[in-house]
């Protein structure tokens, strides 16, 4: 049984009603599993979980090799887009269909991508994004918050003695 499963539901049905969120909890609670739960959950919707990797662009490439999309340029001579270039084509991409962006780790992103998830939000692109202390500013004050509780210990028990057992 999934430990999350009560937030995994209550995340996948705002979603589904086209809320985005930001999703608040400590370190190794389980963001990146939720998130991923979440994302296969969200039936009919294709998604990216992309951490923040050091540098926009490789963010962006990130994202875009996620969702199959190229990032060479359409002439004659292909050359990998630039960081400006896959901003504007993974915002038309994202706007046209039903994609789900999962941003995980988004208190370390940059504040030129935190500034672009916020235009993706404007133009109503779903965004779930998942962060342990986000500074109070751009993008987090714009989206309700699900905050996560700890998981007990007696739930990592029974989780540990049921894997135990099953190996």
């Amino acid at each position: 049984m999934e430990l999350r499963q009560a937030d995994i539901t209550r995340i996948t049905e705002a979603l589904r009603s086209g809320q985005s969120l930001l999703v608040l909890g400590e370190s190794g609670c389980g963001k990146s599993h939720l998130g991923m739960q979440v994302g296969k959950k969200l039936e009919g919707y294709r998604f990216a979980l992309v951490s923040y990797n050091g540098a926009a662009k490789e963010t962006l490439t990130e994202i875009a090799d996620q969702l199959n999309l190229s990032t060479l340029t359409a002439d004659e001579k292909p050359k990998p887009l630039t960081a400006a270039q896959l901003r504007d084509a993974l915002k038309d991409e994202l706007c046209t269909t039903q994609t789900l962006l999962i941003a995980d780790d988004t208190h370390r992103w940059s504040s030129s991508l935190r500034y672009w998830l916020e235009d993706l939000f404007r133009a109503g692109v779903l965004l779930l994004l998942l962060a342990t202390n986000p500074p109070p500013k751009d993008i987090f004050l714009k989206l309700p918050v699900v905050e996560l509780q700890p998981i007990s210990s007696d739930d990592i028990r029974a989780v540990m003695l049921r894997e135990a057992m099953d190996q």
